[in-house]
């Protein structure tokens, strides 16, 4: 059988309770004194966004990433090879996946250990001078195109490259990321 409390019994339980520990407090003649913590009003709207030190950390980390893509992409690409972080921000996937333009070569990838996914974009832009030049051009640009069989086989192994990178430069967070 379960017993429900009305509103006044649990109030008087609670002041019983206050009355009992003032009373010990009386009695043991000694007041100990408390820590009183002052509150501190939380803002909901802020939940989940990172501190100005948090996004300091973060481009620090991705400021190595492009010195190392910058290196390795441009030995691996044979040639002058530039990558430079231009800002960090925090969006809402939604916000993202609007900034990606059409067409675009998008890859998901697996970061353990939060056990979640993201997305890298490589812009496809770039994606024909890559190809031009590892099939033994110079680097031209073309259309903005879909990628054909070919081209994404050689983008899948850019994206390989970059996800290696990431893996380097995010080992002391302990974050790893894998092709999904």
């Amino acid at each position: 059988m379960e017993k429900h409390l009305e509103q006044s019994e649990g109030a008087s339980m609670f002041a019983t309770d206050s009355e009992h520990a003032a009373q010990e407090q009386s009695v043991n003649g000694a007041v100990e004194a408390k820590p009183v913590r002052k509150g501190e009003p939380y803002n909901f709207s802020r939940a989940g966004q990172i501190s100005s030190e948090q996004m300091q950390a973060i481009s620090a980390v991705n400021d190595l990433l492009a010195r190392n893509l910058t290196h390795n992409l441009g030995a691996w690409l044979r040639t002058q090879f530039d990558v430079t972080l231009v800002s960090a921000e925090q969006l809402m996937y939604s916000e993202f996946t609007e900034r990606i333009p059409e067409p675009a070569y998008v890859c998901s990838a697996r970061l353990d250990p939060l056990d979640v996914m993201g997305a890298v974009q490589l812009d496809l832009t770039m994606a024909q001078p890559i190809v031009d030049l590892l099939l033994g051009g110079v680097g031209r640009a073309g259309t903005l195109r879909e990628p054909t069989d070919i081209e994404d086989a050689i983008l899948f192994s850019v994206m390989e490259i970059i996800l290696r990178e990431l893996n380097q430069a995010w080992l002391p967070v302990g974050l790893k990321f894998s092709l999904d």
